[in-house]
């Protein structure tokens, strides 16, 4: 960062300038905050955000979204169009298909999905289990354990 406060109420300057002190061109690899907003521009993520039309009064919020830097390195993740499932999704498909992760017996299945994360602690994803004869449950965590039985959750962007 360190270039100072952005002398505009330009919302894409003053977004992507936050970002970049925040260290999002960093974690891209990218030196300039101009280098950094060019490749917003060439991702195709708007540069002029405009409110919806009829869009409520008391949702007077632009957001850049520049998710870039929290998706998973190539080899690890998904692979474009598709993205990570969210909590609701996850729920969803389980009502209507319970076989997605399993649960015969006494046995424990586990679905992460990655698409929601805990809001004061980022590196906690939802999860869906299967444990035992208990039912299906929905919580946050985030292990480094790997097993046949689990894995993460995905549907189309």
């Amino acid at each position: 960062g360190g270039v100072g406060a952005p002398d505009t109420d330009d919302p894409f300057l003053v977004q992507s300038k936050i970002l970049w002190d925040k260290g999002w061109g960093r974690e891209l690899g990218v030196k300039t905050l101009d280098a950094y907003r060019k490749s917003l521009e060439k991702e195709g993520l708007p540069v002029k955000p405009e409110r919806p039309p009829g869009l409520p009064d008391h949702l007077d919020r632009l957001v850049l979204w520049d998710r870039r830097p929290l998706l998973m390195k190539e080899g690890k993740g998904f692979q474009p169009p598709e993205v990570s499932l969210e909590a609701l999704g996850g729920l969803f498909l389980f009502a209507q298909d319970p076989t997605v992760i399993g649960g015969e017996g006494g046995a424990w299945y586990v679905m992460d999905l990655p698409g929601s994360v805990l809001r004061g602690y980022p590196g906690l994803c939802a999860y869906l289990e299967v444990w035992g004869t208990a039912g299906p449950g929905l919580g946050w965590d985030w292990d480094d354990d790997a097993f046949p039985e689990c894995g993460s959750a995905s549907r189309w962007e």
